[in-house]
């Protein structure tokens, strides 16, 4: 059994850390000590040939945790540094060795400079990736716990937001094209994508479709037909519920209680004698469920414009709604969206002004 009461002990140790480490270092405070002194007192009773302990062992123990505290915070500010900010260097996953030579840029440079001198030679370049790969495979638990970290982390964020949607705006529309072009012309495949990425506007979201350019038929696939037009719009709608899941996941977290299956059910849709919706009571309903309300209510009124149950065309209504509401059916002020990428004091604001009929012009039903 070792000697070093840190390692002795380290199970216990390691049980606190995780919390101190959320907290910073004023977290090392007396009632976290104390609890952690009195846990490796009961362990070391238990002990057939007990660990010896420090004779401060509160002191002790604030220094361990200190040392550690001190450490990671190196740590994370070398990985803040050292992440590289070029879109383009995302493009295939990283290995250890590509995240080793950002993060450890220096030690390496130090350590490839001593070995060519030590060897009396002149610095040259062409020795430094031997050099590298020599520190790199002796690198330190501490260094490779780092690397390992830092790779996770970089494969799973990519690039910083900021030059994503930079990189975005400049190369998204020729990438897609590109691709699907490449696609088709190597394997002899047609595709159609859904594309979502989030938009500078807190919460929000930008979905589009992306397809190849047809051959021989007359239209692209998604308009080829109203059947059609429908599923890619029915597919739109889903897919950015979806993707706001997915971007956005702790909105949706903050209402699960009553957004599960075992939550309040959806009031029914009641309608008046022209077949518009009425504005339910939405007492018990989480974000999520009256997101569903409010498409429910504006899909009450679409049927009786188009006389069947094709899903409201967010997409084209949210462009220009001006084209397919009647004047004056939209209260002054209220912004027409898609309630699934609504927040929810859009939420709040929305079910105020569907206590007014929305109305659909007779142009809407040619949509399709």
């Amino acid at each position: 059994m070792s000697t070093d009461w840190s390692i002795a002990f380290k199970p216990i140790l390691d049980l606190h850390s995780k919390a101190i480490f959320a907290a910073g270092s004023s977290s090392v405070g007396k009632p976290v000590v104390r609890k952690i002194r009195r846990a490796i007192l009961a362990a070391q009773d238990e002990q057939e040939e007990p660990i010896a302990l420090p004779t401060s062992l509160k002191k002790a123990i604030k220094e361990y945790y200190a040392k550690s505290l001190k450490d990671k915070e190196e740590a994370d500010e070398r990985e803040a540094a050292s992440r590289p900010r070029e879109p383009s260097f995302y493009k295939k996953p990283l290995s250890e060795w590509d995240v080793a030579q950002k993060l450890f840029k220096q030690e390496i440079d130090s350590y490839d400079k001593a070995q060519q001198q030590s060897k009396g030679l002149e610095y040259s370049i062409k020795y430094r990736t031997g050099n590298a790969r020599e520190w790199f495979n002796n690198m330190t638990p501490s260094q490779q716990q780092e690397v390992k970290f830092a790779m996770k982390k970089w494969n799973e964020e990519g690039a910083p937001e900021e030059t994503q949607a930079i990189y975005r705006k400049n190369n998204l529309k020729k990438t897609l094209e590109d691709f699907a072009e490449q696609i088709r012309r190597t394997m002899g495949c047609r595709i159609v994508m859904l594309v979502s990425h989030k938009k500078k506007a807190s919460q929000t979201l930008s979905v589009s479709l992306h397809e190849t350019t047809p051959q021989n038929a007359k239209k692209k696939f998604s308009v080829s037909s109203s059947g059609i037009k429908e599923w890619a719009a029915n597919g739109f709608e889903s897919f950015g519920e979806w993707s706001k899941t997915e971007f956005y996941p702790s909105e949706d977290s903050d209402h699960a209680a009553s957004d599960c299956e075992d939550g309040p059910v959806l009031p029914e849709i009641i309608v008046d004698d022209e077949g518009y919706a009425k504005l339910p009571l939405r007492d018990g309903i989480g974000l999520k469920g009256q997101h569903e309300l409010i498409r429910s209510i504006f899909h009450t009124s679409y049927k009786v414009c188009t006389g069947g149950s094709r899903p409201v065309p967010w997409g084209v209504i949210t462009a220009s709604p001006s084209n397919y509401l009647e004047p004056g059916s939209v209260p002054t002020g209220f912004v027409v969206k898609d309630p699934s990428h609504m927040k929810t004091e859009e939420v709040n604001s929305s079910m105020d002004a569907l206590g007014t009929t929305f109305c659909y012009k007779s142009e809407a039903s040619c949509l399709y």
